[in-house]
């Protein structure tokens, strides 16, 4: 390859049927992903139709943000979402060096990325898929693997998971999980942190399999004033600088892994309990627990680090987290503060995290193992090397 890497970086702003007709028939002019007016980032209504569908998914901007940047590379970019667009780019795909599917284009669906599988073949360049909510539509995502002949598969999963799950590709798997993006995450200087326990973002569905992160954040929401601790839980997602801005009015932000354990190829327990859901809404956890994912037969652990554990520590905020892997980047009582499954010692957590000497030197400790090998930049970097 030469010296600066001739790369197409597909991405979406949305992939339902609203979103990619607004977008064909305004052709960029209808929809503003990434410079959109301030009246759109007021209005949130407004947002979801005419600008980034994407903003509440922080990270999908910071990957782009990486590959932008990165001097290596001579990106051109294409919102698959813009159906003119995209086939404007298809004669052009064998000419580049280098094909990127971010998360935003094999994410939530696959329908226009699948009609595409085709155009791939005869390539001269290498192709990199980046799978998004890994733990739906897998069927899908691994058929257009093959079909259009993936040379790496870039997963968010621990090594040893993705690379059972993506056996028969035929691709090389990468381990690219989600990083610190520090040009937006950082501690403010002269900020008063106000809240001692913080979150922001969904409560997983009942459709991954268990409650361990709903668990924590319902604890500190029902449960922290009467610990004399200032809570402030919000149960929805932020678009990334007013997440910064909240990250940075917290002493601590609680949290688990994300993923599921009941991770299949097929992703049958999955499907059954979105089905299983459709014909009972009203169903509990444990109803559809019992249905679809007590007897589902072999499963990968799928539970992985994400975007939301890198960006406390950018702020220098600490994390009381749900004991887990982390995928070996996070290292317990060392970068975060951690609490049984079952919350059995979440006093003596809280009581650690209170104690400000002890949390400085968490987010200290934090802050200077993820700035030395795990930001954007650095996973950029890592997978240009792979494919050099």
């Amino acid at each position: 390859m030469s010296r600066h890497i001739r790369t197409l970086l597909l991405e979406s702003n949305g992939t339902h049927w609203v979103a990619v007709c607004l977008d064909t028939l305004g052709h960029g002019i209808l929809s503003a992903p990434h410079a959109e007016p301030a009246w759109l980032a007021r209005t949130r209504f407004a947002r979801k139709l005419f600008g980034n569908r994407y903003a509440e998914a922080s990270y999908l901007e910071d990957w782009r943000d990486a590959f932008l940047a990165c001097p290596s590379l001579e990106v051109t970019t294409c919102n698959i979402s813009d159906l003119i667009a995209l086939r404007q780019q298809r004669a052009a795909i064998r000419d580049y060096d280098l094909i990127i599917v971010l998360h935003s284009a094999a994410g939530d669906r696959m329908s226009v990325l699948q009609r595409t599988a085709a155009w791939f073949q005869g390539r001269r360049g290498r192709l990199a898929l980046f799978v998004g909510n890994e733990y739906d539509l897998l069927e899908e995502k691994i058929a257009f693997a093959k079909q259009a002949g993936a040379d790496y598969i870039c997963s968010q999963l621990p090594i040893d998971t993705a690379r059972t799950l993506y056996q028969d590709t035929g691709a090389t798997v990468i381990e690219m999980p989600h990083a610190l993006n520090p040009d937006v995450y950082f501690a403010r200087p002269g900020g008063e942190r106000q809240v001692d326990v913080g979150f922001a973002g969904d409560l997983y569905d009942r459709v991954i399999g268990d409650r361990e992160r709903t668990n924590i954040v319902e604890f500190f929401r029902t449960q922290a004033a009467a610990r004399g601790l200032r809570a402030d839980i919000r149960t929805r997602r932020m678009p990334r600088d007013e997440w910064a801005t909240f990250l940075n009015r917290c002493h601590t932000i609680c949290g688990a892994e994300s993923g599921t354990y009941y991770l299949q190829a097929s992703g049958a327990a999955v499907t059954m309990a979105k089905a299983y859901l459709k014909q009972h809404p009203g169903a509990s956890f444990e109803e559809v627990r019992q249905a679809c994912f007590a007897d589902c037969g072999e499963t990968l652990n799928g539970k992985a680090i994400s975007s939301r554990h890198f960006e406390p520590i950018g702020t220098r905020t600490c994390q009381i987290l749900i004991e887990g892997a982390y995928n070996g980047i996070l290292q317990p009582h060392v970068h975060y503060i951690p609490v049984r499954r079952d919350l059995s010692d979440i006093d003596e957590a809280i009581r650690r995290a209170m104690d400000p000497i002890e949390r400085e030197a968490i987010v200290a400790a934090a802050h200077t193992h993820v700035m030395s090998a795990h930001t954007y930049a650095h996973r950029v970097r890592a997978l240009i090397s792979a494919i050099r």
